[in-house]
């Protein structure tokens, strides 16, 4: 009897159904899912690329020995830096022209690719080398212990605390972070910065690649020599 004395206006009405009106700003859209999903992705196709590559080539074991290790190193790593830059740019003028992923600088996207490319050669590399199928092991263990810890599924920042330290020390939280600056930031400074995070992982296991390649070296040189000794012997 109380509601049906009162007398609403169109007013009165149009609050009650919407008390609160939101006026919100979008920052970053996306026209696809895969825009969003792109850097992560991208990322573990760069390092599966890498670890796949080892199965294919061999890492450990030259074909014929070379005269230093120096000489072997390098030629190794020729061979391995032009097969890491061709995966990059497959996989980056893929998405550009294939899926048709906006960024906002196509070069950028490209250069970007082939360097995350070079430093998990660095690592693979290194992991392959020291320790042949063990090593492949332990980088796919590598990659799957990033998979939810840089960023990939949630923000580093709603992480737990143990996660949000962890992820520090990690590759794939960098070259997430870089993608999704180029593809949907566009904030180039952070860009430069996780470069230069990438860099410190790029010198680290390219030295420590090079240490392993000149222990592997003494020791294939010593078998090598140990097998002319025996020969000559039984001749």
């Amino acid at each position: 009897e109380e509601a049906s004395a009162l007398d609403p206006q169109d007013e009165n009405i149009a609050m009650f159904a919407e008390p609160v009106v939101l006026d919100g700003e979008v920052i970053n859209s996306f026209p696809f899912y895969r825009d969003a999903n792109a850097p992560y992705i991208i990322t573990l196709a760069l390092f599966v690329g890498i670890l796949a590559m080892s199965f294919v080539v061999p890492y450990r074991k030259p074909a014929i020995l070379p005269p230093s290790a120096i000489s072997w190193y390098a030629g190794k790593i020729a061979n391995l830096t032009l097969l890491a830059v061709a995966q990059a740019l497959i996989i980056s003028l893929y998405s550009l022209f294939i899926l048709k992923i906006e960024v906002h600088s196509g070069l950028q996207f490209v250069l970007f690719s082939v360097w995350v490319s070079l430093t998990f050669l660095m690592i693979v590399l290194f992991l392959v080398v020291l320790a042949g199928n063990i090593g492949r092991f332990a980088a796919l263990a590598f990659a799957v212990i990033q998979l939810s810890t840089t960023g990939s599924e949630l923000p580093i920042h709603m992480l737990p605390e143990v996660l949000r330290s962890l992820s520090v020390f990690l590759p794939f939280t960098y070259s997430i972070d870089g993608f999704k600056n180029i593809i949907t930031l566009g904030s180039t400074s952070s860009v430069w910065a996780n470069i230069g995070v990438l860099f410190i992982y790029f010198a680290t296991f390219a030295l420590l690649s090079g240490i392993v390649f000149f222990i592997r070296y003494r020791r294939l040189n010593r078998e090598e020599l140990a097998e002319e000794d025996g020969t000559e012997t039984a001749l």
